[in-house]
């Protein structure tokens, strides 16, 4: 895997994730991240922003009390930055994403935001706790284990939030690291494990919500697009046919592929939901 480009499976267009895109312009969304919700909530659009923030609010719970300085590696739209700030913390935050640079104009001694992939991050400081929150996936295990050694402070943690295959398969490549290989890896790199919690059941309602999204909105609007084209064909030429016609086979590749990763139990029966607490040894 090239180590500076994210899985295959992510969509980019100028610097851009138009997944992440979606989320934060499209639906407005204040988090990138999955919700943490409460058993029994209803999978709705205003519930997943309320069970977003209460994800913020569970991991920041998890930051050790002597923590004071934080690099949030894959900061998003800064919302856990910005409520790491409001708790009283220091915090570097890093995305490669165009898009993001926005979400930080209004920085402080506090908060500082570089346009930068982990691969590329450099910096003179050191800190008590790297974030990873969804990030981990991102880039290789081995130099992101690297740099975590590089820019943490003698016994300064590594906190990881996110998805990881239960064994190594067909199914989900995207998701890069496998939870057991991941975990004897950061030993290797001299981490020693504290915590590992799984949350998979308290995320899978998130997944739920975005398929059945794509079954009611997304699938219809497809059809009706290659309705349009059956309908217009006689109308249009054949390059430009050919070329809409690719265009819909693509986005019909996206379509399934998104079908068969927020199918829930899918993902529960392939993947667990983790967040991982590490020290440096």
């Amino acid at each position: 895997m090239n180590n500076h480009a994210p899985p295959c499976n992510y969509v980019q267009c100028d610097g851009i994730d138009l997944e992440l895109f979606l989320c934060s312009d499209v639906l407005k969304l204040r988090s990138l991240h999955y919700g943490y919700w409460h058993h029994n909530q209803k999978p709705t659009l205003h519930n997943l922003r309320k069970s977003q923030q209460r994800y913020t609010d569970t991991l920041v719970a998890l930051i050790p009390p002597n923590v004071k300085t934080i690099l949030d590696v894959g900061c998003g739209i800064g919302d856990v930055a910005h409520a790491l700030v409001q708790r009283g913390y220091i915090v570097s935050a890093i995305s490669p994403d165009t898009n993001h640079a926005k979400y930080f104009n209004n920085r402080s001694n506090s908060l500082s935001f570089i346009s930068t992939t982990f691969e590329d991050f450099t910096s003179n400081q050191q800190f008590d706790l790297i974030l990873m929150s969804e990030s981990q996936n991102y880039f290789d295990a081995d130099v992101g284990f690297q740099q975590c050694r590089r820019y943490l402070t003698p016994y300064g943690y590594l906190l990881v939030s996110g998805k990881f295959r239960k064994e190594r398969g067909e199914a989900f490549q995207d998701v890069v690291n496998v939870e057991k290989e991941y975990v004897h890896k950061a030993s290797q790199y001299g981490f020693r494990l504290l915590k590992c919690i799984d949350i998979t059941n308290r995320v899978l309602p998130t997944l739920d919500l975005v398929h059945k999204a794509m079954h009611e909105h997304v699938e219809p609007f497809i059809v009706m697009i290659e309705h349009y084209l059956h309908s217009r064909a006689p109308v249009i030429t054949t390059a430009l046919r050919l070329v809409l016609w690719r265009q819909i086979r693509s986005i019909r590749g996206l379509f399934r592929h998104y079908q068969e990763h927020t199918d829930p139990s899918h993902f529960e029966d392939k993947c667990t939901y983790l967040r991982i607490l590490f020290q440096v040894a």
